[in-house]
């Protein structure tokens, strides 16, 4: 294609709205055409979000005025369930990259459980291919739909994926602790609940009964051509961004953290954005406002059980980022274009 992609985002004024913006703002190979809203249509967005001033966007319309005459890719950062209903008005019509949940789920059961009935999908069918960049880049690169990851999903299974595939952790009893900035929550969070006056706080919420569950299980599942069922705990921390895992599993065949160490290395060499780090701790600083994924072995093994730690951002790896990533991919694009530097 030798004119710029034409690039539509709806739902631009959510947190991952936002962040595609400054993201695809920075991508030489795209044309931002059409950012919807529906509550602020008319209306420049440097007039909501001052820090917009100096970009050449266009105006804010509703998604029933968009052109897909004129759009080769759009990207729907709505929340799930608004997602799907917009979805099944334009499927085919061009690209899609979705970030709810909507899609994510190949269990046409599954999917109606979690997330509730899609007319896309009540054939039995979904059209969405997972869009875990660094797994599933072949099939993405074929796809014209791709769902985006969960935040959760993208720091568990990263780690997981290859060591599940090469039988060098058990498949069984792996427990899993992860805690997220609030941001993760969505715009209507309630921050009362983390910040007041005098105190910040911490809680889990969901255990073992979150809408990741599903998710995580259906790829390891997939991987590991058998069932694998986890245990999950995520927490939601007082700051806006970030995810910290612990993955807590057990050593096969012999092995020890130094192998699997050296195998996450050797496996994900090619990948700019994942990281094995020997040296130090990691923590959420390394990642903010970046499309990395640093991954931690911890080496103090307790008998044959292994500490498998992750970060991300989880509104750029864990969302927007894994987005255009995946666009790079579908659209022939290097990589890691826009995507390189701290947003």
């Amino acid at each position: 294609m030798s004119r710029p992609v034409n690039v539509a985002i709806v739902g631009s004024l959510g947190y991952t709205g936002i962040e595609l913006i400054k993201i695809l703002s920075k991508h030489q190979g795209i044309k931002i055409c059409s950012i919807t809203s529906e509550t602020n249509y008319s209306k420049t967005i440097s007039e909501i979000i001052p820090e917009f001033s100096s970009f050449d966007l266009p105006i804010l319309i509703k998604r029933s005025e968009l052109d897909f005459n004129s759009i080769d890719v759009v990207f729907v950062a709505l929340s799930s369930g608004d997602s799907k209903e917009f979805i099944s008005k334009i499927i085919n019509k061009s690209k899609i990259i979705d970030l709810s949940g909507d899609f994510r789920l190949q269990d046409i059961n599954e999917m109606e459980k979690w997330y509730g009935k899609s007319e896309i999908t009540n054939k039995g069918n979904n059209p969405f291919t997972y869009g875990l960049s660094e797994i599933n880049r072949i099939k993405i690169s074929k796809s014209s739909n791709v769902s985006v990851p969960g935040c959760y999903p993208t720091s568990i299974l990263l780690p997981l994926i290859p060591l599940i595939k090469n039988s060098l952790i058990s498949k069984d009893d792996i427990i899993i602790d992860s805690k997220s900035g609030y941001s993760g929550a969505g715009k209507k969070f309630n921050l009362d609940n983390l910040i007041n006056d005098k105190f910040l706080n911490l809680y889990s919420y969901k255990t073992n009964n979150h809408r990741h569950i599903p998710e995580i299980e259906q790829e390891l599942s997939l991987i590991a051509n058998r069932k694998i069922n986890i245990f999950f705990n995520p927490h939601i921390l007082p700051f806006e961004r970030g995810i910290f895992t612990n993955i807590y599993c057990k050593i096969e065949n012999g092995n020890n953290s130094n192998k699997i160490e050296n195998f996450l290395e050797e496996f994900y060499k090619n990948d700019s954005f994942i990281k094995i780090e020997k040296d130090k701790d990691i923590s959420i600083f390394d990642v903010i406002h970046t499309n990395l994924c640093l991954i931690k072995v911890i080496k103090k093994q307790t008998k044959n059980r292994i500490l498998l730690q992750c970060v991300i951002d989880n509104l750029v790896k864990g969302a927007s980022g894994q987005a255009v990533q995946n666009m790079n991919i579908m659209m022939n694009f290097p990589e890691n274009q826009s995507l390189e530097f701290i947003i």
